[in-house]
């Protein structure tokens, strides 16, 4: 599956509408063991997701593929150290990619992706990338001929921003990975009961619940399917809190009944970045 695990929730708590807290580890293993049944083999972590790298490389993660990304501010003499450690804390000899996790590192010292790119020559990492917030970082790297291999970036229902660059980003060769396809859960709450500084777009996320219940689909499968519905994406990364939400996510796009027109969901788009960038959320 094009399913990737993403960990946030391993060790940090995390999600505006996650009740449960940090993942327990007995929870994890199930979560893990899932995966594997169903054909998942991608994590994807951070070094700033809290203890999250040293708790993964104390399961059996064998066979799974790692996507990790760099602390932000990290100094460029410290991107050799940094990588030894995730493959350590990970248990791994090769960690399949490693992303620059603050797009500001690499423009204040652009010399990081060369490091990565030596430990990329002896196969320590395969696919070397960014973790992108906005377009016009994509297309700074673009207009410099910047040669990467994955790229990680924000796109669902609300936010569309990126999808216009698909074509362009596959024709370079680039991996897409995708994440916040549900916006840390803001797609599920209950448009009567928003925090206040998203009341002002209620009507918007009505709207788009109200289509869910009209197609008598949940939430999360339309979400899940709309983004899965652009084949140029080659990851989708989905945090869970359970084995069973997992299963539900896999079921969803398994048994996805809908005859999905993306197109069709292009009215529900988002540009406010106070609402669609949860680091501006108050």
């Amino acid at each position: 599956m094009r399913l990737s695990i993403g960990t946030v929730q391993f060790g940090l708590n995390y999600g505006i509408s996650n009740r449960e807290g940090v993942v327990a580890e007995k929870e994890l293993n199930c979560i893990l063991k899932t995966a594997e049944e169903n054909a998942i083999n991608s994590i994807d972590t951070a070094q700033a997701y809290g203890n999250s790298e040293s708790l993964l490389g104390s399961l059996d993660t064998s066979k799974f593929n790692f996507v990790t990304k760099l602390k932000p501010g990290i100094l460029v003499s410290e991107v050799c150290e940094s990588v030894k450690k995730s493959c350590k804390y990970l248990n791994v000899k090769y960690l399949e990619g490693v992303l620059v996790h603050d797009y500001r590192d690499y423009c204040e010292k652009p010399k990081i992706v060369d490091e990565l790119n030596r430990f990329k020559e002896v196969g320590i990492i395969k696919k070397v990338g960014f973790s992108l917030y906005y377009p016009c970082e994509l297309e700074q790297l673009f207009s410099q001929d910047i040669k990467f291999d994955l790229l990680q970036i924000p796109f669902s229902i609300y936010d569309q921003r990126f999808k216009e660059y698909f074509k362009e980003i596959k024709k370079r060769n680039i991996e897409i990975h995708i994440r916040s396809v549900f916006l840390q859960g803001l797609v599920f709450l209950d448009p009567d009961k928003l925090p206040q500084h998203f009341v002002s777009h209620r009507k918007q996320f009505l709207s788009f619940q109200n289509k869910c219940f009209q197609l008598n689909q949940p939430i999360s499968s339309v979400c899940l399917n709309y983004v899965y519905s652009h084949h140029e994406i080659d990851r989708v990364v989905i945090g869970v809190c359970s084995s069973k939400e997992l299963i539900q996510n896999i079921n969803q796009i398994k048994n996805n009944p809908l005859d999905f027109n993306a197109s069709k969901f292009s009215k529900y788009e988002i540009t406010d970045e106070t609402i669609i960038l949860p680091f501006n959320w108050k």
